[in-house]
């Protein structure tokens, strides 16, 4: 063996000879994990079922607990573990030698999750679109009950489901008002209907006549 073979054999053998490029990964570069992405995906059913109340999320219920005090420190982590790691994949690309760790390009769309239901969050806690929408969704339930009701004719007991709001109560409040008591804070509250008043514009979360009481 000559003195050139010689020098390669030890350049092959020996690692501090080894001058191939070495590539290293990124681990925290990757989309956001299960967690991230379910997480959000609860909170924001969970703000919407609450948003959808008469009154902001209770801190007397479970789902209100959560959503008041677990929400806001959920989004903190969520928005730190984002951010970390889409500076950490900017970073490593930008890196020589670095190789951010990626999985399938199917899982891209993890990364829309937490900026779509944020904003979903946002959206419905500042218009109170959620109580609308179920509001109007029972609103023929709710106004036949409460003609009913009026009307002394013979309903079903309470509790029960009118519409899609569990009603604990059905009382009168005079002889033009009807009240349906769909949970409880410091209060009774729910709903109070006055049907003199469907001309004339209430709460502007709900149709004339109706309208977000607390007894």
């Amino acid at each position: 063996m000559n003195e050139t073979e010689e020098s390669l054999v030890y350049a092959a053998t020996d690692p501090r000879r080894d001058v191939r490029p070495r590539t290293r990964r990124v681990l925290w570069s990757g989309p956001p994990r299960a967690w991230h992405t379910w997480g959000m995906i609860v909170l924001t059913v969970l703000s919407l079922w609450e948003l959808s109340k008469p009154l902001q999320p209770s801190l007397f219920s479970l789902p209100g607990a959560a959503v008041a005090w677990g929400g806001p420190l959920f989004v903190f982590v969520v928005f730190v573990d984002y951010m970390g790691r889409a500076l950490t994949g900017r970073n490593a690309r930008e890196q020589v030698g670095a190789k951010p760790a990626r999985r399938p390009r199917r899982f891209v769309h993890l990364w829309l999750v937490a900026p779509l239901c944020l904003a979903v969050i946002l959206t419905s806690a500042a218009t109170r679109w959620p109580l609308r929408a179920r509001f109007g969704l029972s609103r023929p339930a709710l106004e036949e009950a409460a003609l009913a009701h009026a009307g002394g004719r013979r309903t079903a007991q309470c509790p029960r489901w009118i519409g899609l709001y569990r009603v604990l109560a059905i009382r009168s409040g005079g002889p033009d008002v009807v009240r349906f008591v769909t949970g409880a804070a410091l209060h009774d509250c729910g709903f109070a209907f006055y049907p003199e008043r469907l001309l004339i514009p209430g709460d502007p979360s709900l149709p004339a006549g109706w309208c977000v009481e607390e007894w």
